[in-house]
């Protein structure tokens, strides 16, 4: 028996298909990794950018659009201003917020009227900044965090897209943005003002692990970001510097650096800890817990889904634990025992991805929960803030769509506010993200408030509204 073999027009066909069926696997595999930036997407478009920017070189958006920057998204909704104020029920007070539009805060009443606006360009604060190589354009800059004082001094930090590292320094500035002092660091993230005034931060540096390994995380890069736990005087001078890294190292809690790999898809492996979150522990927390002691500093390591516990006498860790949250932000030690934060991606159902969640720390049992639904889709991919105000209720802040409200305990929204500051790009809305949030009462300033230093068309369309 003689094998059949295929005429030469079958052989064409045969590979023909072949060819197609590969071509439409090939699209079809492409088109999924793009569309949900799975695995291998990260490593095909950004791995060349990053590793540049992990050997201290600088990737410059140049004449980019501003929207490509990361602290402007397309616009979810074409509502600006407060959109639901429920009198009796929201906590009454001025919101202080930061968003990509500017290197700035507003300060606004219920109603959503610009009562105070603070502006500092990045290259006021430095013409010649000393701990930055080559800054980015000022498109790419803007104020990432800040905290209001009763006098209307402010302090804040500077943050870049496209940079590494991205923190760019802190400042002080009065009521009238008169820059009081300097922090020429790369602090980034987040800043918690103490009781007794001094400032904390987190800092940032490149780190050759051939040179310096780190202990407990042997498949790191050789040359990755690494985070510092600072503290600063009241005046802007630095007192106390932790490596978070050594933090770590020789505690029960070493093993957690082993949990971040370069195989987390769209986390960078130049990056390993992404610590975004610093708080002193008060001593109503610390009443419920053997762990812990008043004055020790809570951070939040994004990279390995962690929250860490620092004796500041020991420079240790004293607890720690991973949950049920994905890439989360801002917790807080409340005053009965729990640890409340901004869960980014670690919701499953409907309304989005986003919730925030209240936690037992000594059994991570959850406790309360708030997440979107149907009708209040509720998602942030990244940063994004959420803070326990007096009555109970939480203010949040929703970083790309632009968005701040306030639930009660009750899940009710009893106030709503959309970012009014947009811009068009080829036909798309952009909406400039929330960054920074923050509800003082109304007693608790005591300076002269002069309104906006500057009006744009939306601001203008919304007071016309009002």
């Amino acid at each position: 028996m003689t094998d059949k073999k295929p005429s030469p027009d079958q052989g064409t066909t045969g590979l023909g298909v072949q060819a197609l069926g590969l071509a439409v696997l090939a699209f079809i595999v492409g088109a999924t990794v793009t569309r949900f930036e799975t695995f291998p997407y990260p490593q095909l478009l950004e791995a060349p950018f990053e590793a540049l920017q992990a050997h201290g070189e600088q990737i410059q958006l140049g004449t980019l659009p501003k929207t490509e920057a990361n602290f402007w998204a397309p616009a979810r909704t074409d509502q600006t201003g407060v959109t639901v104020y429920e009198k009796g029920e929201a906590f009454e007070g001025y919101t202080l917020y930061t968003s990509g539009h500017n290197h700035g805060a507003q300060l606004i009443d219920m109603q959503g009227k610009v009562l105070h606006e603070w502006e500092v360009p990045f290259d006021k604060a430095w013409s010649d900044p000393p701990h930055l190589s080559s800054p980015m354009d000022a498109r790419f800059i803007y104020w990432r965090d800040a905290h209001i004082f009763p006098n209307g001094d402010v302090i804040t930090q500077y943050y870049a897209a496209g940079d590494t590292p991205y923190g760019y320094g802190m400042i002080k500035v009065d009521k009238d943005s008169n820059i009081l002092w300097r922090y020429a660091d790369n602090a980034h993230h987040d800043l918690f003002v103490a009781d007794d005034d001094t400032i904390w931060t987190i800092g940032q540096a490149f780190r050759d692990t051939d040179e310096r390994p780190v202990q407990g995380a042997p498949q790191l890069e050789p040359k990755v970001l690494e985070d510092f736990i600072i503290q600063l005087s009241p005046e802007g001078k630095e007192i106390l510097r932790i490596p978070v890294f050594e933090a770590l190292a020789d505690t029960p809690y070493e093993h957690m650096l082993s949990f971040y790999t370069n195989f987390r898809a769209e986390d960078a492996p130049w990056d390993p800890l992404h610590t975004n979150s610093i708080e002193i522990v008060g001593r109503e927390f610390a009443s419920h817990h053997d762990f812990a002691e008043p004055g020790m500093v809570l951070i939040s390591i994004r990279s390995m889904d962690a929250l860490v516990l620092v004796d500041l006498e020991t420079e240790k860790a004293v607890w720690a634990t991973r949950g049920f949250w994905l890439h989360q932000h801002d917790p807080d030690a409340l005053p009965n025992g729990r640890i409340q934060l901004f869960d980014n991606r670690g919701h499953v159902g409907h309304g989005g991805g986003s919730r925030i969640i209240e936690f037992d720390p000594r059994n991570n049992a959850m406790t309360w929960v708030y997440a979107g639904d149907e009708e209040n889709y509720f998602y942030s991919k990244i940063r994004s803030k959420q803070q326990q105000l007096p009555n109970g209720n939480l203010l949040i802040s929703s970083h790309e769509p632009g968005r701040i409200f306030e639930v009660t305990r009750d899940k009710k929204i009893v106030w709503e506010f959309f970012s009014p500051h947009r811009h068009e790009e080829d036909g798309t809305e952009y909406v400039a993200a929330v960054s920074g949030v923050m509800r003082v009462p109304k007693d608790y300033l005591d300076f002269r408030m002069t309104g906006p230093k500057t009006t744009d068309n939306n601001a203008d369309k919304q007071a016309q509204t009002e």
